[in-house]
């Protein structure tokens, strides 16, 4: 008779174990899925307004070559940093780094061929400096000529725009716990 109540009370205690052991389990489990649900939620409007930048370029190829993109595409990165995963942010960073990079080489354009920059200086009989403009209306007109030129030459195409951004589309998707992006909303 000894030998059962030991045998039982043996057998309680490996239950009592085992169902400790797997609701610390199923606790912990829960606990991870609230903190991705919690993650999610603060990354939901990040990748919704993430989204809706890159759509901004993938509906123009030209927009990298426009300071308030470039500007909005810069406060953008401040968010990715803090609320993406490492996956988003690194396909974000090839986009960023792509974008800016086009945009400074614009810019560098731009420098080095405005015309406004060139004026000289001249002086008053009273002694008085004031700046005399080099460059007159044409030279203006040309300057957005060159600038007009300069962006049809760099040929952005729609499927280079895609695919600079198709990864972070994915990334982001995967974080959200969706499919896969397939580009085919308008077929």
């Amino acid at each position: 008779m000894e030998k059962s109540i030991w045998a039982e009370i043996l057998i309680a205690i490996i239950a009592a174990f085992l169902t400790w052991f797997f609701n610390r389990i199923t606790i912990i489990a829960e606990i991870k899925k609230a903190k991705k649900d919690k993650i999610n939620e603060t990354r939901l409007p990040l990748y919704t307004e993430c989204y809706e930048f890159l759509e901004r370029n993938i509906a123009n190829s030209n927009v990298v070559f426009q300071r308030e993109y470039i500007d909005g595409l810069i406060k953008l990165k401040s968010k990715m940093k803090l609320i993406a995963s490492s996956s988003a942010l690194q396909a974000f960073k090839v986009y960023y780094k792509w974008a800016v990079d086009t945009y400074k080489n614009y810019l560098d354009f731009c420098i080095k061929n405005d015309p406004t920059d060139k004026v000289h200086t001249e002086m008053t009989p009273d002694g008085t400096e004031f700046e005399v403009p080099d460059f007159n209306e044409h030279d203006l007109k040309y300057y957005e000529f060159l600038q007009s030129k300069y962006i049809t030459d760099r040929g952005i195409k729609s499927t280079t725009v895609k695919s600079k951004t198709q990864d972070i589309l994915n990334a982001m998707r995967a974080d959200l716990g969706n499919d896969a992006f397939n580009d085919d909303f308008f077929r």
